[in-house]
């Protein structure tokens, strides 16, 4: 309890210390009400009462900017004091779903950065029982929609995992805001399911770092041997889940005709099994860190992609 509430003051006094119409002393005076209630239950070990009072400053919309920034960095705090638990919501995942997770995507490029968001999961049968799936921000804005098209939606064409479904905005300028969303769910045996989580601590500053190849190499094998460095993003926790995928394609890296994939990886280097065509192809390197909120997992991804060039049949420059 101690160190729970030292915690927890010293998240009031670094965040509020320049809070308009908010000294660092009004938390003793309990102002404003809302967050300190958000403070007191942190202290009292009641995440989801924290979450429940943080949802409310949102709804509410009479704080500013400052207050609810001050709200996050407290759940980034129980996000820590929980650990692999998570923060405690008041719902559950339908019987329909079996998983639900949303990712952030930071991408690396050559020449620039884009971020990409993406709602996917599993469901208990088919992802074809899955009639509309959305997610709107507490201002009810739309941020993914199925039935509108915000969003491309995908169901895996193989049979055996027909139960694996995507909903991806691609190509951002920025990056999806924190802050408090409401997913929704409609299914074709009729039923409803709706709830609430809190997007935070999820947008990685930096991307992975790939050393082979280079960008634009030619390399001469039909086997090249990927090589990168173990990756923790500076926002990783010690409590969250990692996860890698590597993947290699000729049109587009996600159209893979090599792949790897790894849950808590060690690995920084591999060798292609199977021969790459001549011609140019694409690499990109994935790592997924991820906690949860209620049943709901929430990711950090953060990548990298790289053109590269095969001509295995000689080592001279492509024109």
């Amino acid at each position: 309890m101690k160190r729970k509430s030292f915690v927890s003051l010293s998240v009031i006094l670094c965040a509020c210390a320049n809070l308009e119409g908010f000294a660092a002393n009004d938390w003793f005076s309990g102002k404003p009400l809302a967050l300190h209630e958000a403070h007191q239950a942190y202290v009292e070990g009641d995440f989801r009462n924290m979450a429940i009072k943080i949802k409310g400053i949102f709804e509410r919309g009479e704080f500013g900017p400052q207050v609810q920034k001050n709200a996050m960095m407290l759940l980034e705090s129980a996000h820590s004091e929980a650990g692999s638990s998570g923060i405690p919501a008041d719902w559950k995942l339908p019987e329909e779903l079996r998983l639900l997770q949303l990712d952030l995507v930071r991408r690396q490029l050559p020449d620039s950065v884009e971020h990409a968001l993406k709602l996917f999961g599993r469901s208990a049968t088919t992802a074809k029982e899955i009639a509309q799936l959305s997610i709107v921000n507490h201002r009810g804005e739309v941020v993914l929609d199925k039935n509108a098209g915000v969003g491309e939606w995908w169901v895996s064409p193989k049979p055996e995992e027909q139960d694996r479904f995507e909903l991806t905005l691609e190509d951002l300028e920025e990056p999806q805001p924190e802050g408090l969303y409401f997913v929704h769910a409609e299914f074709r045996n009729g039923r409803t399911w709706s709830a609430w989580f809190l997007l935070s601590g999820v947008l990685a500053s930096s991307s992975p770092k790939l050393h082979a190849p280079t960008t634009g190499e030619i390399v001469t094998s039909a086997t090249p041997t990927i090589e990168w460095d173990d990756f923790r993003s500076p926002e990783f926790q010690p409590s969250e889940k990692r996860s890698l995928w590597l993947g290699i394609g000729k049109s587009h890296p996600y159209q893979s005709v090599f792949s790897l994939w790894r849950r808590n990886p060690k690995v920084s280097k591999v060798t292609v099994d199977r021969e790459l065509e001549n011609g140019k192809h694409s690499v990109i390197l994935s790592y997924k860190e991820r906690k949860k909120f209620g049943e709901m997992w929430l990711g950090r991804g953060a990548s990298t992609v790289r053109p590269f060039f095969v001509r295995a049949d000689e080592s001279r420059s492509l024109p």
